[in-house]
């Protein structure tokens, strides 16, 4: 029986959510939504903790889809041989929701540059998970190989 990949697993959980991701981010930031009336919007900073979280999940993904990731490497590794794709995936996370921020005033949402720093912390946050969830994939495939 054939071992199964857990970073094959990760890359192709990167390749289906990103863009997933990515769309219901777009249809929420932009589309005007009456929600002020839920508990849950009325929490203080609610706004950027959402702006944050989403844009983790969005920069971790899109890093798990095109990082390359050896057998064995340590978190250090993982970053340092992917430094200029982590690099692109924060800033093109971070100039996808500053770009959104700015269009926003069109559909009827304001510009908010709390929510664009929001989104790029989110998306640094996004980038270091998404290593630590390949370091874990790389360890578990060695521990495969091992058994």
């Amino acid at each position: 029986m054939k071992n199964i990949s857990y970073r094959k697993i990760l890359y192709w959980a990167g390749v289906i959510a990103s863009p997933l991701i990515l769309t219901v981010l777009i249809i929420l930031t932009l589309f005007p939504f009456r929600l002020d009336e839920r508990i849950l919007f009325k929490l203080p900073y609610f706004d950027k903790i959402a702006h944050f979280i989403s844009y983790a999940a969005f920069s971790c993904c899109l890093f798990l889809s095109v990082a390359f990731v050896k057998l064995g490497d340590t978190f250090k590794t993982i970053l340092s041989n992917n430094n200029l794709k982590a690099i692109m995936v924060v800033l093109l996370s971070s100039l996808i929701g500053l770009i959104i921020e700015i269009i926003q005033p069109s559909f009827g949402r304001s510009f908010d540059l709390l929510d664009a720093l929001a989104n790029s912390l989110g998306s640094i946050f996004g980038l270091f998970i998404g290593s630590l969830l390949l370091l874990f994939g790389s360890a578990l495939d060695k521990r495969g190989q091992n058994l």
